[in-house]
């Protein structure tokens, strides 16, 4: 049985309370541009990706139907199904249902998303016990490898997402840390797991001024 997991330090209950109806045709249109807008760096989340994470806090949603939703060959889910994809995008139910939706932070909610994933979860919080100088020495480094990286074109499969603690939820609101963050999503895992051995060496050295 899956752990109950938190968004945005609210637990996600197995069932998500109904919401209103939606439209017809209005899913269609606001899943596209959430699709577009909270994304990785170098491509949008897949609906196998957003069928996995809802499955993975309880809920129930088949790569299959999420295809069509994202494709629009379905406009008509359930409210139960409309909660669980605001849920995944980190926005407000709002977002589907009301005609004029709440404007989009699309840079803090890309990294709300992002750092679901356990292995960059693991890096940024070692990165937010550091030093300001040695932080700007770790994002350069990451910067670095990210770029060695791309240029090998060598590209690994996403892990499983999971939901940050609160530090780091606090700390996404600093554009600096997202810039950090956005460039470790893209690491795969064995990268991160180097930059996440540098940041502890630099830990263990002590403060840096």
């Amino acid at each position: 049985m899956p752990t109950q997991q938190t968004v945005a330090g609210r637990p996600i209950p197995a069932r998500p309370p109904n919401t209103a109806p939606v439209p017809p045709g209005r899913v269609t249109a606001r899943l596209r541009l959430l699709f577009a807008t909270v994304r990785l760096p170098q491509r949008e989340y897949t609906p196998e990706e957003v069928a996995r994470w809802v499955t993975a806090q309880g809920g129930r949603l088949s790569r299959a139907y999420a295809y069509k939703l994202r494709n629009g060959e379905r406009s008509d889910p359930s409210p139960t199904v409309v909660e669980w994809l605001a849920r995944f995008f980190a926005v407000p139910v709002s977002v589907f249902v009301d005609n004029d939706p709440p404007e989009l932070d699309a840079a803090l909610l890309c990294a709300q998303v992002a750092i679901r994933q356990e292995s960059t979860r693991a890096v940024m919080t070692r990165f937010l016990q550091l030093p300001p100088r040695a932080r700007a020495a770790v994002a350069d480094i990451i910067a670095a490898v990210l770029a060695s990286e791309q240029r090998q074109t060598s590209r690994s499969a996403p892990s499983p997402p999971i939901d940050a603690p609160s530090l780091l939820e606090q700390a996404l609101h600093d554009e600096r840390v997202r810039a950090v963050l956005m460039d470790v999503v893209q690491l795969p895992p064995e990268r991160q797991q180097v930059v996440a051995d540098i940041i502890d060496s630099l830990s263990a050295a002590g403060p840096t001024a």
